[in-house]
C-alpha cells in the first residue's frame, strides 16, 4: 500500500515537472521570436530612413541644380540684353554723330552761300556808285583815271574772295590758305614749347649746381679749423 502511494506521488511529480518545464520551454521560444521580430523591424525601419535620405538628397541636388541653370539662363539673358542695348547705343551714336555732321556741312554750306549772296550784292552796288561818279566825272581825266582804278581794285578784290568762299564751300569750310596757315602757326607753337622745355631743363640743372655748391660751402663752414 505505502509503495502504491510511492508510486502515484512520484508519478504525480514527474507529470508537474514535465508541465513545468514545458511552459518554460514555450516561454523562452515566445521571448526569442520576439526579439527577432524587433530586430527585424528596426533593420526595415533603418533601410526605409536611408532610403528616404537618398531620395530626400536627391531632391535637394535636382533642386539646387535646377536653380543654378534658372540663374545661369537668366545671367545669360541679362548679358545679352546688355550687349544688345550697348550695340543699339553705339548705333544711335553714330547715327546722331552722322547726322550732327551732315547738319553742320549743311549750315557752312548754307552759310557761305549767304555770304557770297551778300558779297555780291555788296560788289553790285560799289560798281554801281563808281559808274555813276565815273559818268558825273567825265571831262575830268585824273577823276576818271582814280576811278577806273578803284574799279580795277574792285574787280580784283570781288574775285579773290569768291575765290575763296569757294573753295571754304568745296573744301568743308576750309581753305589752303587756311590750313597752311594753320600748319605755320602749330609749327611755331611746337618750336616754342620744344624751347620752354629746354629752358626749364637748363634752369632745373643750373639750381642743382647751385644747391649742390652750396651744401659744400656749408660743410666747409661747419668743419673746424685746426691750430
Amino acid at each position: 500500500m505505502k509503495k502504491l502511494l510511492f508510486s502515484i506521488l512520484i508519478v504525480v511529480v514527474l507529470i508537474a515537472s514535465g508541465t513545468a518545464l514545458a511552459k518554460g520551454g514555450k516561454g523562452k521560444g515566445k521571448g526569442k521570436g520576439e526579439k527577432a521580430e524587433k530586430k527585424l523591424e528596426e533593420k526595415k525601419s533603418e533601410e526605409r530612413q536611408e532610403i528616404e535620405q537618398k531620395q530626400n538628397d536627391e531632391e535637394k541636388k535636382e533642386k539646387k541644380n535646377k536653380k543654378e541653370k534658372k540663374q545661369k539662363r537668366e545671367r545669360e539673358s541679362k548679358q545679352s540684353r546688355v550687349r544688345e542695348g550697348k550695340v543699339e547705343k553705339s548705333s544711335g551714336g553714330a547715327e546722331a554723330q552722322v547726322k550732327k555732321s551732315k547738319k553742320g556741312k549743311g549750315k557752312k554750306s548754307q552759310s557761305i552761300e549767304e555770304q557770297i549772296a551778300h558779297e555780291k550784292s555788296k560788289h553790285g552796288t560799289r560798281m554801281a556808285k563808281l559808274a555813276k561818279i565815273k559818268g558825273l566825272a567825265a571831262d575830268n581825266e585824273k577823276t576818271m583815271a582814280r576811278i577806273d582804278k578803284l574799279i580795277a581794285k574792285e574787280n580784283k578784290r570781288y574775285e579773290k574772295k569768291i575765290q575763296k568762299m569757294n573753295q571754304k564751300k568745296q573744301g568743308g569750310g576750309v581753305s589752303k590758305e587756311e590750313l597752311n596757315a594753320a600748319e605755320k602757326k602749330g609749327k611755331s607753337k611746337a618750336k616754342d614749347k620744344a624751347k620752354r622745355a629746354e629752358e626749364s631743363q637748363s634752369n632745373k640743372v643750373k639750381d642743382k649746381a647751385n644747391k649742390v655748391k652750396g651744401k659744400a660751402k656749408k660743410a666747409e663752414e661747419s668743419q673746424p679749423i685746426e691750430e
